[in-house]
């Protein structure tokens, strides 16, 4: 990889021309300032500085690793700086983690739970999380091979409401058994899924599941429950839920 020194990294502190350096790797933001979420300003008061510190002032390294494929194009020369968490490791930032994960008491989670969020994290740290900037950057839809990866390995049953016919289709579910799982492990798997940080991908990755399946499933005939619910949940079919809108809004009410 390229070495720059700082000195010349502060060379580009312009608004097309735009470096900063973070945890020893340069950032080339040029193109991306128009698209930060935080606006080109903030980020081009930092331009051609060490942003290592405020970056992490309002950013998990999840971020740093979201998009450091994409922007990185060198490094610092001599740069040291301390090791990152990884994406599946439990952060020991202050309230970056639910409460029950750093110590405190909770009525509502129990090791059961524990054990179900590491082991879905780990699963996402591996099957998506390496290809979700891509993914997300390409605008298309996941492949169906990833799909049916996930639906196989539980993660569709996940997303659907405990106690139904979903879970029923595997003995285990990341880490715990089929019967165990309650509402407060599918509250968990949502939020694992927003930690991959791509809006895009997240809606696209079982928004049209979790919002038409369960109409199926609580208002649908035998016949439908049959053929519909077990290929859905294996990743086999995709299925999402059409509304007709013939003027503003929506007409389900009538």
């Amino acid at each position: 990889m390229k070495k720059f020194t700082l000195e010349e990294v502060a060379k580009h502190d312009k608004e097309n021309d735009a470096w900063v350096a973070i945890d020893g790797k340069v950032f080339d933001v040029s193109k991306f300032a128009k698209m930060h979420p935080g606006g080109t300003g903030v980020l081009l008061e930092h331009a051609g500085k060490d942003a290592t510190e405020v970056f992490y002032q309002f950013h998990r390294h999840d971020v740093f690793l979201k998009y450091q494929d994409r922007l990185v194009i060198g490094e610092v020369t001599g740069a040291k700086f301390p090791k990152r968490g990884k994406f599946e490791e439990l952060s020991q930032v202050p309230f970056a983690e639910p409460s029950y994960e750093q110590g405190f008491a909770s009525p509502y989670y129990s090791e059961s739970h524990r054990i179900f969020r590491r082991e879905l994290r780990a699963f996402l740290a591996k099957e998506v999380m390496p290809n979700a900037v891509q993914w997300e950057l390409a605008g298309t839809l996941p492949s169906a091979e990833l799909f049916a990866k996930l639906g196989k390995a539980g993660f569709w049953a996940c997303r659907l409401a405990a106690h139904g016919p979903a879970q029923k289709l595997f003995p285990n579910l990341f880490g715990i058994k089929s019967e165990e799982f309650d509402s407060f492990h599918e509250l968990i798997c949502h939020d694992e899924l927003i930690r991959l940080g791509c809006p895009g991908l997240i809606d696209g990755l079982g928004s049209g599941l979790v919002i038409g399946l369960p109409a199926v499933i609580n208002y649908g005939t035998k016949a439908m429950l049959d053929s519909v619910i077990k290929p859905c949940v294996l990743g086999d079919k995709r299925i999402c839920l059409a509304i007709s809108e013939p003027a503003a809004g929506s007409d389900v009410a009538n």
